[in-house]
């Protein structure tokens, strides 16, 4: 083998080699710096407190804090923090199962008393339906929840899709049972608010939903 054309090969090579090297520590920076960069979005929202009753569209619109049950694009009910949910005949007993592995953005689990505590905040203030639909709240298990409502009322599912009855840990609210610091359990947890114009938030590594 000629030893100029063997030679030229292996330059070749080698230059090949360390053209790699530099996209690929190229396309590192700039994942790196991708993942750094922070994403800014505008929306006509004006977020004027912490309180899912009077802000919680806009903190659910940033997947911050979320309902029991959700709605999907047909209207349908379908699980949220709640996996299930089951009412009796007259529509007035609600049990609903509590998914399991949901942590709050403080790190607490998700449980029954949680749930009840921030229920019971959410019905005491100005929400869409009656402030006392809910005559009694009970605990069979650290995972379910039993609702007793006062009178047969079929479209209690949709309330428990509302933003105003979000679920938040206990520690966000004070000794008056007003919020004080949001700590949901949706996929970004919040950092900074700046009301009514800002709320900045961060990915929260521990969702249960995944990355």
């Amino acid at each position: 083998m000629n030893p100029v054309i063997g030679q030229c090969r292996i330059t070749h090579l080698t230059a090949l080699a360390v053209l790699l090297l530099v996209a690929m520590l190229g396309l590192s920076a700039c994942q790196e710096q991708t993942q750094q960069r922070p994403l800014s979005i505008s929306g006509p929202f004006e977020p004027i407190n912490l309180e899912p009753a009077s802000s919680g569209y806009v903190f659910t619109r940033m997947q911050i804090i979320e309902t029991l049950l959700n709605v999907d694009e047909q209207g349908h009910i379908t699980p949220g923090l709640a996996s299930a949910w089951q009412h009796d005949d007259d529509y007035r007993v609600w049990t609903l199962t509590l998914r399991h592995g949901v942590h709050f953005h403080n790190g607490q689990p998700l449980t029954a008393e949680a749930v009840i505590n921030s229920l019971r905040a959410a019905f005491a203030k100005p929400a869409p339906y009656p402030w006392d639909l809910v005559k009694s709240y009970d605990t069979p298990s650290a995972d379910t929840v039993v609702l007793t409502l006062r009178k047969r009322y079929r479209p209690f599912a949709a309330i428990l899709t509302h933003y105003t009855t979000a679920i938040l840990a206990p520690a966000s609210y004070d000794s008056e049972q007003n919020v004080t610091q949001l700590l949901g359990t949706g996929p970004y947890q919040l950092t900074d608010f700046q009301p009514p114009h800002g709320a900045s938030a961060k990915r929260f590594a521990d969702y249960w939903g995944g990355p």
